[in-house]
């Protein structure tokens, strides 16, 4: 025999099972996600459908990272649950390799910069187990006409590497013709290496040069350079007396702003009085300087290993 509250209570029963979402016609569906992964360079690295996006995930998914690396939305570094756009059917990361500090802190509008330049790029052939690295270039020249006419050239190139070596390389050209037929040429051809280190502020490294190296030539056949006849010379380096090779990658104090060089570097002008006509531009190309060797090098007390660079154009 029932309890008299007993159909109360199995109507109470029925009332919250009816509320319950049912597990075949209410019950809510996992979303999927397409979920999208690209290099600084643009490159896509993975492209996949996910229930979920977790940071720890997605970087499980992509080879060869490692704990220093990050991911970016929107130019914002993303950890954990990442949060996506209500009604967005896929999400767009950037994966930022983060060795030495070479990109640690960078925001969109640094990151913007770089791209703009050009200055992301795969490591030179030789030095290809950095994979991605800084690369600047910038080439200088003024023609000269009047009493005689003349060109100078400057040529800089400078790289920065993901375990935090930088190597930078000058080329001086200058050479002018008078009318009576006199002629002179003049080169000077500069290397330098050392490390940086990041500095507080996102963007800045604290530069320390270890070796400097010149050959410097000089001519009156036309057209120069031609056979070039002097050798390499060590040059001292004294950070307290500022003896450093500002000249191929200019720092203050020691401290190099990337986005400012890129910002510097990146103006291309043509301007200059008719007589002496100005050019900038930025160069994909680098140049080859010359009469170097892995032992010569050595003797100069600079990396053999760093040849590659040296010989690259």
């Amino acid at each position: 025999r029932c309890h008299p509250w007993s159909n109360g209570a199995m109507g109470i029963e029925r009332a919250i099972k009816a509320m319950a979402p049912s597990a075949t016609t209410g019950a809510p569906t996992a979303t999927t996600l397409k979920v999208t992964v690209v290099s600084l360079t643009g490159e896509t690295l993975l492209q996949e459908e996910m229930t979920a996006v977790n940071s720890k995930d997605v970087m499980s998914k992509l080879s060869g990272t490692t704990c220093f690396d990050k991911l970016l939305m929107d130019g914002n570094t993303v950890s954990g649950n990442i949060e996506v756009p209500e009604g967005a059917k896929g999400v767009t990361l950037t994966l930022v390799r983060v060795d030495m500090g070479l990109l640690s802190g960078i925001s969109e509008d640094m990151m913007k910069v770089l791209q703009d330049f050009g200055a992301i790029q795969e490591a030179p052939v030789g030095l290809s187990e950095m994979k991605q690295c800084l690369s600047l270039a910038k080439s200088d020249g003024t023609h000269c006409s009047g009493g005689g006419f003349g060109d100078t050239n400057n040529m800089h190139h400078a790289i920065l590497l993901p375990d935090g070596r930088i190597l930078a390389k000058y080329h001086h050209y200058s050479d002018y013709m008078e009318h009576s037929g006199d002629y002179s040429c003049s080169c000077t051809w500069e290397i330098a290496e050392g490390r940086f280190t990041p500095c507080e502020e996102p963007g800045v490294l604290e530069v320390e040069w270890t070796a400097w190296s010149e050959l410097t030539h000089r001519t009156t056949e036309p057209f120069g350079p031609g056979e070039i006849t002097g050798t390499w010379e060590a040059k001292l380096i004294d950070h307290a007396m500022k003896r450093v090779p500002s000249t191929l990658v200019p720092t203050d104090l020691g401290k190099l702003s990337v986005p400012k060089l890129c910002d510097a570097w990146a103006k291309e002008k043509d301007d200059g009085l008719p007589c002496a006509k100005n050019k900038s531009v930025r160069v994909a190309k680098s140049e080859k300087m010359p009469k170097l060797s892995e032992e010569i090098l050595k003797t100069l007390g600079m990396e053999p290993r760093h040849l590659p660079f040296w010989e690259l154009i």
